[in-house]
């Protein structure tokens, strides 16, 4: 068995897991219902939100499997999070890294393994969606593709908490008044102000952090003749 090596952002990347909030939390169906589609849609009976902590994987959602946890140098979503791409094991019986791990050779075997990396807000790779099956298997084009796009769910899940507790955190620190000079009142969205001041605030955290920060604009065509309507 070979243990997956420690990412070279490995701090940052905890931190990144860390402040998801999710570690040791209750059962959330808004996951549930991932990795169940995961599992009907994929034909595999195991799927998981698997979380790569310090010195294990836990679980955020599992089907098919009755564990929280498993350490960290079993896990093979610690392989998983090293690169971008899915990863996938046809036949881990005839993987070096995985020949003669507990997990393949105890009951319920892992034997075959697909596994996409789930990044944090900042881009760091904080878990993994991963399906599994008891026997060898490949996977066709398609079948990748759902779970690429099951995991851009999963992604989107977990970091809706950071997202709102960082907006919170701006309607908590400004007064009522003060919010409503920054939101438009027709589309009640920010303004140019109140966008301003998230970027500033934004901006200030991630120097504080060592994150990047990134923008992205998106324009609505012909927004004055809808308006004007």
């Amino acid at each position: 068995m070979i243990a997956a090596p420690l990412p070279a952002n490995e701090p940052a990347r905890l931190s990144a897991l860390h402040r998801t909030q999710l570690l040791d939390t209750p059962l959330e169906e808004r996951f549930e219902r991932i990795t169940r589609l995961a599992c009907r849609l994929l034909h595999v009976p195991v799927a998981a939100v698997s979380l790569v902590d310090h010195a294990r994987q836990w679980f955020k959602s599992i089907q098919g499997f009755s564990v929280s946890e498993t350490p960290r140098k079993l896990s093979f979503c610690a392989h998983a999070i090293l690169g971008d791409e899915t990863m996938v094991i046809p036949n881990a019986l005839l993987d070096a890294r995985f020949a003669d791990n507990p997990l393949v050779v105890g009951a319920n075997p892992v034997i075959f393994y697909a596994g996409h990396p789930l990044k944090g807000p900042d881009g760091a790779r904080v878990g993994a969606l991963c399906a599994i099956d008891h026997k060898p298997r490949t996977f066709t084009g398609d079948e990748l593709q759902t779970l690429r796009d099951l995991a851009a769910l999963a992604e989107t899940e977990l970091n809706a908490t950071t997202l709102a507790d960082r907006q919170s955190e701006l309607l908590i620190a400004l007064a009522a008044e003060r919010r409503r000079a920054l939101i438009d009142p027709l589309t009640r969205l920010w303004n140019r102000d109140g966008i301003m001041e998230i970027l500033s605030r934004a901006h200030a955290r991630a120097l504080r952090e060592r994150n990047r920060l990134g923008v992205l604009m998106a324009e609505i065509d012909c927004f004055k003749r809808l308006n004007d309507t």
